[in-house]
């Protein structure tokens, strides 16, 4: 049996105990592991539904519609990102340079860089994250949205 001490008197207790037999102060519970993973899921949800954009056609779509280049005017470094919905194997299969453009738009969507320098810096450790998470038979059907949302927690940001 671990014993702690009650914040309020001093109390030698069991951590098992909801509250201190001497004095009744309640004793905080730590968080379990999982509480986190429900919250994990919680933010990766959210984060799969603010980056989701309207098909134009029925739910299904092809793999290579994720992987063509969308056309950009200007053929910045940050545009023409299409990977916001592929796995790991299509990540690994696409561009750097498209890789790097949807790195930008997840940093965008979560961290809010405050300058186009900053924005480049996250994205390329963005990019650099995800597709380390992608190497490997395991990683194939995951998500690079939800390697992206992990990424975000491992970086700190």
């Amino acid at each position: 049996m671990a014993l702690t001490k009650c914040k309020e008197c001093g109390e030698q207790i069991s951590t098992k105990a909801d509250a201190c037999p001497k004095c009744g102060a309640k004793l905080a519970k730590k968080t379990s592991a999982f509480t986190w993973l429900v919250l994990i899921l919680i933010i990766v949800g959210v984060w799969e539904a603010a980056n989701m954009s309207p098909s134009p056609s029925s739910s299904s779509s092809s793999s290579s519609s994720l992987l063509a280049p969308r056309a950009t005017i200007a053929g910045e470094w940050y545009e023409g990102g299409t990977l916001h919905k592929a796995t790991g194997q299509q990540w690994q299969a696409a561009s750097h340079s498209n890789r790097l453009a949807t790195s930008a738009d997840f940093v965008a969507a979560t961290v809010k860089p405050s300058s186009m320098s900053e924005l480049r810096t996250k994205a390329t450790s963005m990019e650099r994250c995800v597709t380390e998470a992608t190497r490997g038979p395991e990683s194939v059907s995951l998500k690079a949205s939800e390697l992206a949302a992990a990424c975000v927690i491992l970086l700190g940001w």
